[in-house]
């Protein structure tokens, strides 16, 4: 698998720019990464796959999911900064991906920016208001700031979710 993306890149890198092909060729190694996206992360070189990914999300129409996981990659291989960026540029590109915008307001919230990290929470929240994972990541990054409202929060996930393990644990 390896092999053949790199391979891929190879093919990509080599197309002059201009060409016809290039895009789809960013298009397909986007395509590519993002369906062996699980392997990837087993590989030393995640940063490599990862920065793949945020380049190629560059010639995609729409390129939240893409960013979406060179972020991931990019956080799994340790580069916090990458993977802001990653996320940034996916919430930019499509306000309405929640992943983006969850991953976000965590990685914000650990980075010591928790009213950033609360409000893109909050936006993940919005867009994805049945998602009990976003619901207790936001009470958790809101404990601090607004405790009332992080535990009104917190048990409303466990009223509709009495076994939720994240909740239970805050």
């Amino acid at each position: 698998m390896r092999k053949a993306v790199r391979a891929q890149k190879e093919r990509t890198m080599e197309a002059p720019r201009g060409h016809p092909e290039h895009g789809a060729s960013m298009f397909d190694l986007a395509v590519t990464l993002l369906h062996s996206g699980t392997m990837f992360r087993n590989l030393a070189d995640l940063g490599e796959a990862a920065a793949l990914l945020d380049q190629a999300a560059g010639e995609m129409p729409r390129p939240g999911v893409a960013l979406l996981e060179a972020g991931r990659l990019h956080l799994r291989g340790g580069d916090r900064r990458a993977a802001r960026a990653s996320w940034e540029r996916a919430v930019a590109a499509e306000p309405s991906l929640a992943p983006a915008q969850a991953n976000l307001g965590l990685l914000l919230t650990e980075l010591g920016e928790p009213a950033a990290g609360v409000a893109a929470l909050k936006a993940a929240l919005m867009l994805d208001p049945e998602n009990p994972d976003i619901a207790v990541n936001l009470a958790a990054a809101e404990a601090n700031l607004n405790p009332p409202r992080a535990l009104a929060r917190l048990r409303a996930v466990l009223d509709r979710h009495p076994d939720h393990r994240l909740a239970l644990a805050n």
